[in-house]
């Protein structure tokens, strides 16, 4: 496993479920 290429992987989809929050008013800390 390629822990970088996993971390930004995982760090796009956290940022992407921090912006669909946003768009629903809310915010959320990982």
């Amino acid at each position: 496993l390629d822990k970088d290429r996993f971390r930004k992987g995982l760090g796009g989809v956290v940022e992407s479920y921090q912006e669909v929050a946003r768009r629903l008013g809310m915010d959320i800390h990982l």
